[in-house]
């Protein structure tokens, strides 16, 4: 049986490093939106803080803190609108990352396909072949059994017309 070769094996593999880069280019695009989604959490977390010190501060009478608290009131809700833009960025990149991840991974189920649609008829092909050796040898076989009987039946032949 002859080996199996796949004549379009290096472009199968180059298929497979686009669909793994492409994996990994999601899996980065993925981490950035969890980490953008953490820090806004963190940054929204300390304005509460910040307004709620404020509160305390206004009901205790302290007005010359409360324009600090104010700037920095001010300075985290445009971080937070900056870290959201971000955000927003980013979940465009995802969903670039993940077109580019489908189309990778189509590429290479097509490529991937026909090789295994090649290797089965290869196969078949193996099939047939061996098939008819095996046939062919016992065609040879019988033929040589049938000549043996036919030599054999000869000398009977010739004894008994004596």
């Amino acid at each position: 049986m002859s080996k199996f070769k796949f004549q379009l094996q290096s472009v199968l593999d180059i298929r497979e490093t686009a669909l793994q880069q492409a994996e990994i280019e999601l899996e980065k695009a993925k981490s950035v939106v969890l980490n953008l989604k953490a820090l806004l959490l963190k940054e929204r977390d300390l304005y509460f803080e910040d307004r709620d010190q404020l509160n305390v501060e206004i009901k205790a009478g302290n007005l010359y803190r409360t324009k600090s608290y104010d700037l920095a009131l001010e300075s985290r809700k445009r971080r937070m609108i900056e870290i959201m833009e971000a955000l927003r960025d980013a979940e465009e990149v995802v969903g670039l990352a993940e077109v580019a991840f489908l189309n990778a991974r189509k590429d290479h189920k097509i490529i991937d396909t026909l090789r295994e649609k090649r290797h089965s008829d290869h196969n078949k092909l193996e099939e047939v072949k061996e098939t008819r050796f095996l046939e062919e040898q016992a065609i040879q076989r019988h033929a040589r059994r049938d000549q043996q009987n036919s030599s054999a039946i000869a000398p009977q032949k010739r004894s008994n017309e004596r």
